[in-house]
């Protein structure tokens, strides 16, 4: 009986580093579900998704989940461009901010792929979350 708890207990470090591995691993797939699915606090964008084809005037699309729609500010930018304000959104599906853009001018990359960012802010400036989103052109 010795023996076997020597033996059991010998072998114990390498089970425990396999217990911690599993355990970090699975909270690494937990914050990418996070990503994926989106939690509160985060930007959820409901136009464009990702790799969309946008031709003419677009409207861009996004809220912060958890938030209500005059509690934050999110601002758009292209390739790292000017930040512009999105206006609030109640008449058409979820409330959410918008902003109208016209395509036609974005040509400095061919077809794309372009990055768009967007950017959340509660009233005090400070930063609640950010997102960006890939796009191509027509």
């Amino acid at each position: 009986m010795t023996e076997h708890l020597r033996h059991l207990f010998a072998r114990l470090p390498l089970r425990l580093g396999a217990i911690v591995a599993a355990v970090a691993a699975l909270a690494l797939s937990t914050a990418a579900c996070g990503d994926v699915l989106g939690g509160n606090n985060d930007i959820e964008i409901l136009w464009p998704r990702s790799n969309a084809r946008l031709w003419d005037e677009e409207v861009l699309r996004a809220r912060v989940r958890g938030r209500q729609l005059n509690d934050y500010d999110i601002y758009w930018s292209i390739d790292g461009g000017v930040e512009r304000l999105m206006w609030n959104e109640w008449e058409d599906r979820t409330p959410h901010k918008a902003y109208v853009v016209d395509t036609w001018y974005w040509d400095w990359n061919g077809r794309g792929p372009y990055t768009l960012r967007f950017v959340a802010e509660d009233y005090r400036g400070r930063e609640i979350a950010r997102r960006t989103v890939r796009v191509y052109v027509e």
